[in-house]
């Protein structure tokens, strides 16, 4: 069995278990958009789904068959909520339904991913891929009063309606949909495509690879963070030093290549990239530890579907 086959096998009934989305939520991550309180309002994605429903390829085949020793062992397939998971033998990520959450732990250490659907009106946090090790976050803090990762999609105040999780081997891959960027506001290419985000993680000597396509945020932490931005060939673009208190500001970028940065809370790494436009925004809402690199422009103005980021997050295990 394939990803795509566990795919089909559930599309139908993920909308239903997920409920409508709200298109008129603000969007707390434009520049121009309105302060809200409320950071969703929907409801949560799935909630009435049964947790852990098992999807197993085998599951219908009579009681006393015997597989052929031959064949190589069926990925095990089951869903929570709006989240499928495609689990290979052998993979070196254990994915679990751990109480609401679907958490992936790497085999042999404290490192954990947290997957959450959610838009944050029921859990106080944003949707996203959240880093844990040792039960305790990593590369995360507040945006707008509600809990976040730095590792967020286009619009992680909205219910994600579609979310496959496939651990195979060392790499975790997990993709994100909802809504249709034809609800983007301003943008010069109109689309009917979902918001799609899809990241791939895997864990290597220096750290955390994660490697990332679609519509994205990445939301380092205000705390003494310099960004080093370059272009092609290592042209620098521009340097920006943001602290807790710096004032909001919004800068732009074309021709992204490289970002480096080097935060008190976050450690030092180096985001690649082919963004056409990058947008770095300190946003203006109270309770907000986390500033944008934001990079959903390169669609609006330039028309890019995907854009690619790859890093190594540093992390001590």
């Amino acid at each position: 069995m394939t990803r795509s086959i566990a795919w089909t096998a559930v599309a139908a009934g993920l909308l239903a278990a997920c409920g409508p989305v709200d298109d008129s939520t603000t969007d707390p991550l434009l520049p121009d958009a309105a302060l809200s309180e409320d950071a969703g309002g929907s409801a949560d994605a799935g909630e009435d789904t049964d947790a852990g429903e098992r999807l197993d390829a085998g599951e219908a085949a009579d009681a006393g068959a015997e597989p052929d020793a031959g064949e190589p062992a069926e990925p095990e397939v089951w869903q929570s909520g709006a989240i499928t998971v495609t689990e290979h033998p052998g993979s070196a990520w254990q994915v679990e339904q751990e109480g609401a959450e679907v958490v992936a732990r790497y085999e042999g250490t404290g490192l954990a991913l947290v997957i959450d659907p959610t838009n944050g009106s029921i859990d106080g946090r944003y949707s996203g891929i959240y880093v844990h090790l040792d039960d305790s976050p990593l590369f995360a803090g507040r945006y707008n009063g509600t809990d976040s990762s730095m590792f967020v999609p286009d619009r992680p105040w909205m219910n994600q309606t579609q979310v496959t999780v496939e651990a195979e081997g060392e790499q975790l891959t997990v993709e994100m949909l909802e809504g249709s960027l034809s609800q983007i506001p301003d943008s010069h290419y109109p689309s009917d495509e979902p918001f799609r985000w899809r990241s791939i993680w895997s864990l290597e000597a220096e750290g955390l690879r994660v490697a990332a396509a679609g519509l994205y945020y990445v939301l380092p932490s205000k705390q003494s963070c310099v960004l080093s931005i370059k272009g092609e060939g290592g042209v620098e673009l521009g340097t920006l030093n943001i602290e807790s208190d710096t004032s909001p500001f919004l800068r732009y970028f074309e021709d992204v290549r490289s970002i480096e940065v080097a935060s008190s809370d976050f450690g030092l790494f180096t985001i690649a990239t082919d963004a056409e436009i990058l947008q770095v925004e300190v946003p203006r809402f109270p309770d907000t530890q986390l500033f944008e690199l934001d990079f959903d422009h390169s669609f609006k103005d330039r028309g890019q579907l995907e854009v690619h980021t790859e890093m190594v997050l540093p992390l001590a295990l």
